[in-house]
């Protein structure tokens, strides 16, 4: 679609159907199932949806969108690898943070990365890591107390070697949240130009498809843009049945 070709969508099941027609075995050939596209194409061109070129902006609000989705995936596995190294010799500090996935927690854990650090931070120290995230779930006595648990028995350096991996993921979790912030704001410079795009001028009060989406009781941003980027055509067109079919709730 980038390079300007049309493109046709169909169907398994119709292909299956098609098949048979040029083969009464409807074995599979890739050579033969490209011939059968093709043809089918030409002949039974009803079978077939089009598949339209969404406008400049929806174009690059989808790919902010998708690339949201791979950063929290992201995201969530360095997270995950963070809190089983922390459970393997450390397991204390997960009680503060148990998904391991929040700023203020990788500044505490770099200040304070063995059970003997942890025990001798200072107050001042930890005071200072909560104000600067604005943390107010928990006080100092408490994270200190948790601190201050006993450890569990590990052989010599498996503690350095747990430390290690640490120090190597704190880097590489902060730049995927600075990476979703930034990707966070252009979704949302996309979606108030996309706004402006689709607004019917001054002087009317309707409200746009943006608009319409975000006042759905327990529908998000997420869910809107992946609507509007996903299915613009069908949301514009208000085709139910299609929205439907494309999210899997009808055949």
């Amino acid at each position: 679609m980038n390079a300007g070709f049309h493109v046709f969508s169909i169907n398994p099941g119709q292909m299956e159907g098609l098949r048979k027609r040029y083969n009464i075995t409807g074995a599979k050939d890739d050579n033969r199932d490209a011939f059968v596209l093709a043809d089918s194409v030409r002949t039974s061109r009803h079978c077939f949806r089009p598949v339209r070129t969404s406008g400049s902006l929806v174009i690059q609000l989808r790919e902010m969108a998708r690339m949201g989705e791979e950063l929290v995936g992201e995201m969530n596995r360095l997270s995950n690898r963070l809190r089983e190294q922390l459970h393997r010799f450390h397991p204390q500090m997960l009680s503060l943070c148990p998904s391991a996935d929040e700023p203020w927690f990788w500044d505490l854990v770099e200040a304070a990365p063995t059970p003997a650090q942890a025990r001798k931070l200072r107050p001042s120290k930890v005071e200072a890591i909560m104000c600067r995230h604005h943390i107010r779930r928990l006080q100092v006595e408490e994270v200190l107390q948790e601190l201050s648990t006993p450890p569990l028995y590990l052989a010599p350096g498996s503690t350095e070697a747990c430390v290690s991996h640490i120090i190597l993921l704190l880097p590489q979790l902060r730049l995927i949240r600075k990476q979703q912030a930034a990707c966070a704001g252009n979704i949302a410079k996309l979606l108030q130009q996309l706004d402006g795009e689709t607004s019917t001028g001054e002087g009317e009060s309707r409200p746009t498809d943006l608009d319409i989406l975000l006042s759905m009781t327990g529908l998000g941003k997420v869910t809107a843009v992946t609507l509007l980027t996903e299915a613009p055509f069908q949301v514009k067109e208000r085709d139910y049945e299609t929205l439907r079919a494309m999210a899997g709730s009808r055949p």
